[in-house]
């Protein structure tokens, strides 16, 4: 089977690390020197247990050389869908499959306007990775990655599950992807704006009324979708969230960090357009999703919050 991964980040390592023994696993992406590294120098990976592993992987940014995939696996941020969308068209065989496990909503809505809607498998997945610096890849969390029934998904639900990726099957895979839409809306702009770790959120009680309020909210347009969620009350998953992943920061804190554009518009851009669709109010959301606005067009603006963060905490 040979499979095209779609994104050249720390999730698309880390899947690519996991399939390579299994199948023919190609990494692609726009990213020259990250793509070189991986191919001649490989990536080491710091495992849960402690262990390292090293991995040379199959990476290139020359579609050309993915030639005829069977299954597509889109691990890019969600800015990036569109562009995937239509370069997987160009190398994927006419019956084959393509699993997104992106963040955020409309990431299928993006993929169907280049690839037939019977060709896409949706899912989220709770794997957690982050690459500190290049050529190092922490696995940072090691939970369920959840995908949508499909009549051709056995073959790739399989192959991950050999992998030794935790995999379960959903009838209904909304309600996992808005459980983790309510954790991201919650937990990542907070953690982009004031620089700080997951855990520290739960700790500072403004920071923590935030981050409950916009969880609420994006669970309350869930609700008013007819999407039933995995849990009775978004504060106490978004506390159980932010409490094991402590340590994490946050891939939108990873993206400010680095100066690149971020995933705001699937998270909080999303939850406040269906919230005003429905009648459903997003104050906190609509806010969040301002200053980041505000700080992709002028990075100073997360400087400057960092910089009086780090002379007067909250």
């Amino acid at each position: 089977m040979r499979v095209g991964i779609f994104g050249l980040g720390a999730l698309g390592c880390l899947f690519g690390a996991r399939l390579a023994p299994h199948c023919e696993a190609i990494l692609f992406g726009h990213w020259e020197a990250q793509a070189t590294h991986l191919r001649t120098q490989g990536v080491m990976i710091h495992e849960l247990d402690g262990r390292q592993t090293h991995h040379i992987l199959s990476a290139t940014t020359d579609l050309a050389a993915l030639s005829t995939i069977d299954i597509a696996l889109v691990l890019v941020k969600s800015q990036q869908t569109a562009r995937s969308a239509a370069e997987i068209a160009q190398v994927i065989r006419p019956n084959g499959l393509v699993l997104t496990l992106q963040n955020g909503l409309g990431n299928r809505e993006k993929l169907t306007q280049h690839l037939q809607h019977d060709q896409i498998m949706v899912g989220t997945t709770s794997q957690g990775a982050n690459i500190p610096e290049r050529g190092l890849l922490n696995h940072a969390g090691n939970g369920f990655t959840d995908v949508e029934r499909h009549p051709q998904g056995d073959s790739i639900v399989a192959l991950l599950a050999e992998a030794g990726i935790s995999m379960r099957v959903q009838e209904d895979v909304r309600q996992v992807i808005w459980g983790k839409l309510t954790a991201n809306a919650g937990i990542n702009p907070l953690t982009a704006l004031l620089g700080w770790r997951n855990g520290e959120l739960a700790e500072e009680p403004r920071a923590r009324a935030m981050m409950c309020a916009a969880a609420e909210e994006t669970a309350a347009v869930g609700r008013a979708l007819g999407i039933e969620l995995p849990y009775a009350s978004a504060t106490e998953a978004i506390l159980s969230v932010a409490s094991y992943t402590a340590t994490n920061r946050s891939s939108m804190l990873q993206d400010v960090t680095r100066g690149a554009k971020t995933e705001i518009e699937a998270i909080c851009g999303e939850i406040v357009r269906l919230g005003e669709a429905n009648g459903v109010a997003v104050p906190v959301n609509r806010f969040l999703l301002g200053l980041i606005r505000e700080g992709e067009g002028r990075p100073w603006v997360f400087q400057t919050i960092d910089a009086l963060n780090q002379k007067s905490p909250m």
